[in-house]
């Protein structure tokens, strides 16, 4: 028997991704925390069995931002939501190797999306 279908939400910490309504990064280059834990806590109670969450742009033309950039706008989602939803599991979508380390050591086990 097959394994069960997993259904993931994807959350952008970005100003420029893909899909314009999954942008949670303000204006001023800050996560929107209130609209970021919103959005996560209505994809878990619709079903989502995961959270995949970007800090930087992976559309074509894109400019990376940087490691720095990206734990910048991690870090407080990340605390925001597992205080919130302590039982979320999540992916973080990054390339970065001290990016993964620092989730890691900040927020426990999770998947990598690379």
């Amino acid at each position: 028997m097959p394994d069960p279908i997993q259904i993931m939400g994807i959350l952008n910490l970005t100003g420029d991704s893909y899909y314009a309504p999954s942008r949670y990064l303000d204006a001023e280059g800050a996560v929107d925390i209130q609209r970021f834990v919103s959005q996560a806590k209505n994809m878990l109670s619709e079903g989502a069995d995961i959270l995949d969450i970007g800090a930087c742009s992976s559309r074509p033309g894109a400019k990376p931002v940087g490691a720095k950039e990206e734990w910048r706008r991690l870090a407080p989602a990340l605390e925001s939501l597992l205080a919130t939803c302590p039982d979320a599991r999540f992916s973080v979508d990054t390339t970065w190797a001290d990016v993964v380390e620092k989730v890691y050591t900040s927020f426990g086990p999770f998947l990598v999306n690379d």
